[in-house]
């Protein structure tokens, strides 16, 4: 969350946040998050090893639509990642979409 009453840092924080991170979506206790661009290997074995903390088990890893997806045309086009997320720890979920954003964690400009 960002509490602020400075237009230009609010629309930094809307459009950072979009800048990669579409949506997200469960499919059969699985978080699928879209996104316009995938990370690669690398990025992505860096990810599972900063982000294990939130994986309830097995890894994250880029996926194509699901079947579920597929039947409702839900942004079928997007790339994706996937893991069990361990659904209690919001905060870090937001930093893995930060970091999916090219964008510091935590990171709190102009404060």
């Amino acid at each position: 969350m960002l509490i602020t009453d400075d237009v230009e840092r609010a629309v930094d924080e809307v459009t950072g946040f979009y800048s990669n991170y579409h949506s997200q979506r469960y499919i059969e206790g699985i978080l699928v998050i879209r996104l316009q661009r995938a990370p690669d290997d690398a990025e992505l074995d860096a990810l599972n090893e900063e982000f294990a903390d939130i994986v309830a088990r097995g890894r994250i890893e880029r996926i194509d639509a699901t079947p579920a997806e597929r039947a409702d045309d839900d942004h079928v086009d997007l790339d994706r990642i996937a893991f069990r997320f361990d659904r209690h720890n919001y905060a870090r979920l937001r930093e893995l979409i930060d970091r999916l954003n090219g964008r510091e964690p935590g990171r709190d400009e102009g404060a």
